[in-house]
C-alpha cells in the first residue's frame, strides 16, 4: 500500500510526472474532484472520463496500492477523518515530547510545496492588490497573514467571508489581483460560496490541509501542508511555517529595498501613535 505519511492526494502529485498521459488525466480529475470521487466505484471514474475500467485500477497501482478498491478504501478513511473532530488521548508521560516530535513532521511537509510558495510568492509580490480570506479558524490564519504581508507591501485587504457586506466589498475585486485563501478541513461553506461566486482574478493561492479541499478545483497555487494531531485538535504548526515561508518569497520578489523602507514607515508610524509600550519596569 502507498506510504502512510502522504494522502492520497500528495501521492498523486508525486506520481504524476511517471504516469502515462492517460493516466495523468486520471490524476488531475483526482485533483480537482477528489471530494465527488471517493464514493465513486472504478466503472463509475471509468465511465465518466471515457476509459477503461482496467485503466483506473493500473493507475491505483502505479501510486501503489494492490487496486481500486485499496485505493478507495484510503479515500474514504481521508474523507471520514477530515469531516470529525479530533481527540487525541493526552495522558501519557511523554506529552511534551511526542506534541514536539508530531509537529516537526508536518512541518516537514511544508517543503513538498516549495515550488507553489516560491511561484505564489511571486505572484503575491507584483499583484496591483492581494485579498486575504479565512473563516472559522481559518479566518485567525488569514488575519495573521495580512498582517505579515502588510508589513511588506501595500494593498493588501483582509475579506471577512462571514461580513454581511462581503458581496458589495469583492466588487472592487481586479482581474489582476491575487486571492490568498486559507481553508482547513472541516472547510466552511461560505469560503467555498465566497471563493466559488468571486469575480474573475488573476489568481487564487490556497493555503490549506493534506485531505482533498473543495477549493483545490479553484487554486493556481494550491499549497497543502500535514495537520496530523499530536494532542486534542489538528495541528497548525506547519501552515504557520508554510504561510511564513511564503511572506519571505514575497518579500524576496519586492526586494530589500523596498521592503525596508516599508517597515521603516511602519516603525515611524508606531512611534507617533504610541502604538507599543516603551516602559521597561521600574527598578
Amino acid at each position: 500500500m502507498g506510504s502512510q505519511a502522504l494522502t492520497v492526494i500528495d501521492q498523486i502529485r508525486e506520481h504524476y510526472p511517471a504516469l502515462s498521459p492517460t493516466e495523468q488525466r486520471i490524476a488531475r480529475h483526482y485533483l480537482q474532484h477528489g471530494r465527488v470521487m471517493v464514493f465513486a466505484s472504478a466503472s463509475q471514474v471509468a465511465r465518466r472520463l471515457g476509459i477503461s475500467t482496467s485503466t483506473i485500477v493500473r493507475f491505483a497501482q502505479q501510486l501503489g496500492y494492490s487496486g481500486y478498491v485499496e485505493l478507495q478504501e484510503r479515500m474514504q478513511s481521508e474523507y471520514d477523518a477530515a469531516r470529525r473532530l479530533v481527540s487525541v488521548k493526552v495522558a501519557r508521560e511523554d506529552l511534551i515530547e511526542h506534541v514536539v516530535r508530531q509537529d516537526a513532521e508536518n512541518i516537514a511537509s511544508v517543503l513538498r510545496n516549495e515550488e507553489a510558495l516560491i511561484s505564489a510568492g511571486i505572484a503575491l509580490a507584483n499583484a496591483p492588490r492581494v485579498w486575504v480570506t479565512g473563516s472559522r479558524s481559518s479566518g485567525d490564519l488569514a488575519s495573521i497573514a495580512w498582517r505579515l504581508l502588510n508589513m511588506v507591501r501595500p494593498n493588501v485587504t483582509l475579506l471577512d467571508p462571514n461580513a454581511a457586506d462581503v458581496a458589495d466589498r469583492i466588487m472592487d475585486l481586479e482581474p489582476e489581483d491575487v486571492l490568498l485563501v486559507f481553508s482547513m478541513s472541516r472547510y466552511a461553506q461560505e469560503m467555498v460560496q465566497l471563493v466559488e461566486l468571486a469575480p474573475p482574478r488573476a489568481g487564487t493561492v490556497l493555503v490549506t490541509d493534506e485531505h482533498v479541499s473543495p477549493l483545490l478545483p479553484f487554486a493556481d497555487w494550491p499549497i497543502s501542508v500535514a495537520t496530523q494531531p499530536a494532542a486534542m485538535f489538528r495541528s497548525l504548526t506547519a501552515v504557520m511555517t508554510a504561510l511564513q515561508a511564503l511572506v519571505a518569497a514575497t518579500a524576496r520578489e519586492i526586494g530589500d529595498e523596498q521592503v525596508d523602507a516599508r517597515l521603516a514607515k511602519a516603525e515611524e508610524f508606531w512611534a507617533r501613535f504610541g502604538t507599543f509600550s516603551s516602559h521597561l519596569g521600574r527598578r
